[in-house]
C-alpha cells in the first residue's frame, strides 16, 4: 500500500475507546451517515498501532498518552470516507514528527459498522499533493484490514477457549477420579 500510494509511511491505528461503547452508523435517505451514542468526553484507553510501514515513526510516548474520544467521533462524523490534509495536519497527527507535510486519514469500521480505528498515509514531501482517488483507494482497503483483524481475534478466542476447556477437563477428571476411587474403596469394604 505504501508503494502504491507513493507515501513515506502508512499506519493502522486501533482506537479501543471507539468500540468500547456502541457507535453505530445509520443511513437516512441519502449518503449522509452519522454516529449514534458517542463515547463520553473523557480520556480513555490508548492508541494501538496494529501495523505500520515506512520511515515516519510514532513515538512510544504518543502510544502511552490517553486519548480524548470526542476528537475521533467528530472526525468520523465529519469525514466518514476519510479526509485529505494538504499543508496542514489534524490534531491526530501531533503524535507524529513535525516534518509531515500532508496526509490522508481514513476511518475504519468493523463488520457491524462500528468504529474501529484509522488508516493514515503520510508524506514529508512538500511537493506531494494527494488526490481524491488515493483517499478512495485507502478507504476501500479497510475491508481487508478489518477481516484480518477479526480473523486474528477469532484465532485468539479459539486458543483461549481451548485452554479453558482443557483446564476444566483436567479439573473434572481429578474430581471424577476421586469419586471413582471412593466408589472402589466402598465396594472393597463390603
Amino acid at each position: 500500500m505504501r508503494d502504491t500510494l507513493n507515501v513515506d509511511s502508512v499506519y493502522l491505528l486501533e482506537i479501543p475507546c471507539l468500540y468500547s461503547r456502541p457507535l453505530s452508523i445509520t443511513s437516512h435517505n441519502s449518503n449522509n451517515f452519522f454516529l449514534n451514542a458517542p463515547p463520553p468526553d473523557v480520556p480513555s484507553s490508548h492508541l494501538r498501532s496494529l501495523a505500520s510501514a515506512g520511515e515516519i515513526e510514532l513515538s512510544t510516548e504518543a502510544l502511552k498518552a490517553p486519548i480524548i474520544t470526542p476528537y475521533f467521533t467528530d472526525l468520523m462524523q465529519a469525514h466518514l470516507q476519510g479526509c485529505i490534509y494538504q499543508n496542514s495536519l489534524p490534531p491526530l497527527l501531533t503524535l507524529f514528527p513535525d516534518d509531515i507535510h500532508s496526509d490522508i486519514v481514513v476511518p475504519i469500521y468493523d463488520d457491524t459498522q462500528n468504529a474501529f480505528g484509522f488508516l493514515i498515509a503520510m508524506t514529508k514531501d512538500p511537493q506531494r499533493q494527494f488526490e481524491d482517488e488515493e483517499r478512495v483507494y485507502l478507504s476501500n482497503f479497510d475491508v481487508n484490514v478489518v477481516s484480518e483483524v477479526l480473523k486474528r481475534r477469532v484465532i485468539v478466542a479459539d486458543r483461549v477457549k481451548g485452554a479453558f476447556i482443557s483446564s476444566i477437563s483436567h479439573e473434572l477428571r481429578t474430581i471424577l477420579y476421586g469419586i471413582l476411587a471412593s466408589c472402589e474403596l466402598m465396594e472393597e469394604s463390603k
